[in-house]
């Protein structure tokens, strides 16, 4: 941990203008520059934008791809404070999405007789 502790604290400082989530994205760029990773494609490295257009446009000068869904990409990511999982999310496509897989799976694991917590609000 006091790598990944020291590499965090180095983008931070260093990469600011980069980081917009302060936690993730630090960890991203030091695990970037770290050359432990690499970048994945853009369908593998997609994050939900509905709910940011709503509040401005910075998102087009950010993200240089379309930030309407995209049924192709094989994982979303939900940054910022407010999760798919809590009732309080924007509901955009991609949470109407996301909460759906959410109700199909826990009911497979409760058919499975699998018990354990639950996400919050998750129905």
């Amino acid at each position: 941990m006091p790598v990944v502790r020291r590499g965090v604290e180095h983008a931070l400082i260093h990469g600011r203008r980069h980081i917009l989530h302060n936690d993730q994205d630090a960890l991203n760029l030091w695990l970037l520059h770290s050359g432990r990773v690499r970048p994945a494609a853009a369908g593998l490295n997609r994050f939900e934008a509905g709910r940011f257009l709503e509040r401005g446009n910075w998102v087009r000068r950010v993200v240089t791809r379309s930030p309407r869904p995209d049924p192709a990409a094989a994982l979303v990511h939900f940054v910022g404070p407010e999760k798919p999982w809590q009732p309080d999310c924007p509901r955009t496509e991609d949470v109407a999405e996301y909460r759906r897989h959410l109700a199909v799976t826990l009911r497979h694991v409760r058919r499975l007789g699998a018990f354990g917590a639950e996400p919050a609000g998750a129905w």
